[in-house]
């Protein structure tokens, strides 16, 4: 019994401490922008602006469904520093095989079944950062002798992240024409959750 009492004793008098890496942070633009190439490809360009305190952020890619509408892969991936003044490529990222907390501009990416997980480093302390995620999805249209189709959910199952109607870079909504070749024909897709 005295033992314990003498090592509470101690506990008291040098107390543990504990520091733990924080991580605070909200995205607060996320842009997508989504050329469809007459390939069937699209090129993808999501600009995703961070604010906190954090150590990078983890953007996982995928695309294999449990649908029709998949790619055959993902090519051509190149990540800029976001200016967030507005909203353009900076410096390049370089891929690294393992990148470390504090270090900025560097990424790794790791092959998964139907995709891709990149860990982009980008540290932080209470401030923005962002990143442009540049990317091709391959062979994503399904064509059809007098239309083509595209149907892609661009945030993807896994996303964590709150996007939230008060930022305009963050709400999708879409119109879109899409005309055949000899521009007879039209297939209107629009989409409003909202209803407004």
């Amino acid at each position: 019994m005295k033992k314990i009492k003498y090592v509470i004793l101690v506990l008291m008098l040098f107390p543990v401490y504990v520091f733990a890496n924080e991580i605070d942070y909200e995205i607060s633009k996320f842009h997508i922008e989504a050329n469809i190439k007459e390939n069937g490809s699209v090129d993808i360009c999501e600009f995703i602006e961070q604010t906190g305190t954090f150590n990078g952020y983890i953007r996982e890619l995928r695309y294999k469904s449990d649908n029709d509408y998949e790619a055959s892969g993902i090519s051509n991936i190149k990540i800029y520093d976001l200016n967030i003044s507005n909203l353009s490529k900076g410096q390049e990222f370089s891929l690294v095989t393992n990148g470390s907390k504090g270090q900025r501009l560097v990424y790794e990416k790791d092959e998964v079944y139907g995709g891709v997980d990149l860990t982009m480093y980008n540290a932080s302390n209470d401030s923005k950062r962002g990143y442009v995620l540049c990317y091709t999805l391959d062979n994503v249209v399904i064509r059809h002798n007098d239309v083509a189709e595209f149907y892609w959910n661009f945030i993807g199952e896994d996303f964590d992240d709150v996007l939230t109607r008060n930022n305009a870079f963050g709400h999708f909504v879409t119109s879109t024409w899409i005309v055949n070749k000899e521009r007879t024909k039209v297939l209107m897709v629009h989409h409003n959750i909202y209803n407004f």
